[in-house]
């Protein structure tokens, strides 16, 4: 696998022809923590575009990460895809490729076809964190705009950080097929374990257009919310049968972006039917419930403001508001989620100099977390960071609380080429 990501990276700094061209880049970051520990994070991204014959396209885009503890590099497919241009106003398409739907900023309830990388949730950006899917499909554009049409032949995973990651809270936990397995073990039940179910057969549609100085869009989805849930099934007084599965379920939604005098307001509203969410472990009706599951459905809503000056600063702010409908009073959820985020940011030039400011609020979890950078462009391809991120949280159990002991001050590189 490194020799292949070697010869990526080769294909990407050489021309093959005029139909052809490469863009790549290579991070590598260093964190040191309030705990002691120190993490190093290296990745590598090559993208080749081109074309073998008339009306098709060829887009190839690889990626390799690596941590200080692995003993090597995790190498995978971002883009491979093969587009045909059957005609001008349709095209259809066949390979693995990676997405993100809606207009807010990192927080996009109309995202939901496609998988997230949360090992180092809080460390990238949720472009970095889209995950690759295979697919089938075909778009057809018209003036302004576009409808995109997915046809995926099997369910994605979330990754998730490792048991033993500090990444991963108690709510990390929970989703680990092996909590229940250790937690009924722990009871004295005789536990048995089914084959993985993996659900097949997703689709989806995508719809953005135009009109005067409103971008709007739509988007539907049936499949699962590529999380892995534990159903369980008492097969006698003292035996129970794990079965881990993913759900498929419908979701639906649409967004807009207005833009005025400098300001940019942008709105995504979802609605998730038939979502398959774990009871609390510790609860009394856990232990009563035939598979410790329910099905709600679920409202996300968040509304988003931008403002840029003519001095270069810019400002945004975000507000998301999530409701649950007909759940029990033991559902690890709360049945409304709250949560609010701030950016500032200025530009200094001669050289250019970004000092960025966020900041998180999480109302349902009393906690959040703060990140500041300060980035040099020292070229068009080097770029130069340097920064903090801080949580402050009630528990010290999960959420934000938890990750209060990895408080950092981190170093990171950028080059473009």
């Amino acid at each position: 696998m490194r020799k292949l990501v070697l010869l990526v990276m080769l294909l990407g700094t050489t021309q093959v022809s005029a139909d052809w061209y490469s863009t790549g880049e290579l991070k590598f970051r260093v964190d040191g923590r309030e705990n002691g520990r120190s993490d190093v994070l290296g990745r590598a991204q090559v993208e080749v575009v081109g074309s073998f014959v008339e009306n098709v396209t060829l887009r190839m885009e690889f990626e390799a990460n690596s941590e200080a503890t692995t003993s090597s590099p995790d190498a995978e497919i971002r883009n491979l895809l093969l587009t045909w241009q059957a005609v001008e106003f349709a095209s259809l398409f066949v390979g693995w490729q990676q997405q993100v739907w809606g207009r807010a900023d990192e927080i996009n309830p109309l995202d939901f076809a496609f998988a997230e990388d949360r090992r180092w949730y809080y460390l990238e950006d949720r472009d970095e964190r889209s995950m690759t899917r295979f697919s089938i499909g075909s778009q057809f554009v018209w003036g302004d705009s576009r409808l995109s049409l997915f046809y995926f032949p099997k369910a994605e995973q979330d990754l998730l950080p490792e048991e033993d990651s500090i990444w991963c809270d108690r709510t990390c936990e929970y989703q680990k097929p092996d909590y229940q397995k250790n937690l009924f073990t722990d009871m004295g039940f005789v536990v048995q374990q089914d084959a993985r179910s993996e659900p097949d057969n997703e689709w989806a549609a995508r719809f953005t257009s135009r009109v005067g100085e409103i971008d709007y869009g739509a988007a539907v989805y049936y499949g699962s919310d590529h999380l892995t849930r534990t159903e369980r099934i008492f097969v006698a007084p003292a035996v129970v049968q794990l079965n881990t599965r993913e759900f498929q379920s419908l979701s639906y939604g649409v967004d807009a972006a207005y833009a005025w005098d400098g300001f940019v307001f942008r709105t995504e509203i979802a609605q998730y039917n038939d979502v398959v969410l774990y009871l609390k472990p510790t609860s009394p009706q856990y232990a009563l419930d035939e598979d410790g599951l329910q099905e709600v459905d679920a409202t996300a809503a968040i509304l988003s403001m931008d403002y840029t000056t003519e001095t270069d600063w810019y400002f945004n702010v975000q507000y998301q508001d999530v409701w649950l409908s007909e759940q029990e009073a033991m559902l690890i959820l709360p049945r409304e989620l709250k949560l609010a985020t701030a950016q500032i940011a200025k530009t200094f030039y001669d050289p250019e100099v970004k000092v960025e400011w966020t900041t998180l609020f999480d109302d349902d979890k009393d906690g959040g977390f703060t990140k500041l950078a300060v980035q040099w462009q020292k070229t068009m391809q080097w770029s130069l960071s340097v920064g903090a991120l801080v949580f402050k949280g009630k528990n010290d159990i999960e959420d934000y609380g938890f990750f209060e002991k990895n408080n950092s001050l981190y170093f990171s590189t950028h080059y473009r080429f």
